[in-house]
């Protein structure tokens, strides 16, 4: 009997959020569910820019975004980045058009060359940045936050969604005149890093003149947990 019990609990936990089985000729049980979250402060960032370049042929327009790539590296590499911190993530080339009245007209093409830059030291973004638009890049995709030792956030974050759980539970058991007794079952359900849209930067025009140093605040990561437990009452 109490098997079978067991096996409906864990079925019931994808569909309630709170409930107490009192059936007296069963095993009586409570199923809630429970959530956590944890700040943390990003230890990584990546930032993506780029090249862009439009010629009147292709040629010209891929040799003209290969030499300003050059510069942007060679510039980089002085800040200095480590060879393995830098990849390319995008090249492409693509011929563009004018639209009038439905009739289209060439107009040339547009070459392109993306990085993606791995920072551990957070406070070289802003010049990273600055160096790589000095030196001719003029397309900034994003810049994003991680976290390196995400599981340790996420479990901390689930310690808590326990917690809250069984608090949960022992105030419905108590509003209901039993109390609590051992866990019968646990199931995840989420463990996520949420982080704020506002730590995004989206595409910048070139840079004109000194404008200083490119501000960037980080911020703090959050991390989420949410999980469902079954306890048993008595």
């Amino acid at each position: 009997m109490k098997k079978i019990i067991l096996i409906s609990c864990i079925l019931m936990i994808s569909s309630f959020s709170a409930l107490a089985v009192t059936n007296p000729t069963e095993e009586r049980a409570i199923i809630v569910s429970g959530s956590g979250t944890v700040q943390a402060a990003p230890d990584v960032a990546y930032v993506s820019l780029g090249v862009a370049h439009e010629k009147k042929t292709a040629k010209e327009a891929q040799a003209s975004v290969n030499q300003t790539m050059s510069s942007v590296l060679a510039a980089l590499d002085k800040i200095p980045l480590a060879k393995d911190k830098i990849k390319t993530t995008r090249i492409n080339l693509s011929p563009r058009y004018d639209y009038d009245r439905g009739k289209r007209t060439f107009k040339g093409f547009m070459a392109s060359n993306e990085l993606k830059i791995t920072l551990d030291d957070l406070s070289l973004i802003g010049k990273c940045i600055d160096t790589a638009l000095n030196a001719g890049a003029n397309d900034i995709n994003y810049v994003s936050f991680a976290l390196k030792e995400q599981e340790t956030f996420k479990n901390e974050a689930l310690k808590k969604a326990f917690a809250n759980a069984k608090a949960k539970a022992e105030s419905l058991a108590k509003a209901s005149g039993t109390k609590l007794s051992k866990l019968i079952a646990i199931q995840e359900s989420t463990a996520d890093l949420v982080i704020p849209r506002g730590r995004m930067v989206a595409k910048a025009a070139p840079l004109e003149g000194d404008s200083g140093s490119t501000p960037v605040a980080p911020g703090e990561i959050e991390v989420r947990g949410s999980l469902t437990a079954v306890f048993k009452l008595h």
